[in-house]
């Protein structure tokens, strides 16, 4: 799978920092990293996946029942070799916490947060993921966490998604007190700090991610 889900890879968003020219080395450098990340991720075998999948709901479930306060969850709709998603959004629902899951709209030409339920119609998206239809859309300020996608991560908070900019547009609609934290492999995490660039969202790897 070479797109993030719902996000179209190298494609800028309208009106967004990340259509700014970047220096020809940090661009150059970030293209590198998401050739070795992709691989790496696919590489990592299913004993690592499944370990990390367990710590990671083990995480949530023990995040959300130690802040009520959070009561709308994003994340995104996991294909291929992703951090896979549907036993935390199954989580987030059995805790009564609203799943919100990101739909384009075809009337801004962005993208949104829409709350998903269970056994509601799905429709494909711009890159053929499915994406809640009917069901309202979902504001910013509701949201206390993010679970975000992503190539490659670094101890710092350097988040290298897709290329396209996407989810940092979503990432910096966040309200100031929401906690924001990437989903991944512990072969996603990079040993030096990565490029960053000025429209790039701190996003730290989900704790159980760190070697």
């Amino acid at each position: 799978m070479s797109a993030a889900p719902g996000f179209a890879a190298d494609a800028p968003v309208p009106g967004f920092a990340a259509d700014a020219p970047a220096s020809a080395s940090t661009a150059d450098a970030k293209r590198s990293l998401r050739r070795i990340f992709r691989l790496r991720r696919a590489a990592t075998s299913p004993e690592v996946r499944r370990h990390a999948e367990d710590n990671a709901l083990q995480w949530l479930r023990s995040t959300l029942a130690a802040s009520p306060s959070i009561s709308a969850v994003a994340t995104y709709f996991s294909v291929g070799d992703e951090f896979p998603t549907s036993s935390l959004i199954a989580e987030c629902l059995s805790q009564g916490r609203i799943v919100c899951l990101p739909r384009w709209n075809t009337a801004t030409g962005l993208y949104e947060w829409a709350e998903f339920k269970q056994g509601a119609p799905l429709r494909n998206g711009p890159m053929d993921i499915p994406e809640p239809d009917a069901t309202r859309t979902v504001l910013p300020v509701e949201i206390g966490l993010y679970l975000a996608p992503g190539l490659a991560f670094d101890r710092s908070g350097t988040r290298i998604g897709y290329g396209g900019g996407w989810f940092d547009r979503l990432l910096a609609q966040a309200a100031p007190d929401a906690k924001i934290y990437g989903l991944c492999f512990p072969t996603q995490i990079s040993a030096e700090p990565l490029p960053r660039q000025l429209h790039d969202i701190p996003v730290f790897p989900l704790p159980t991610a760190v070697p």
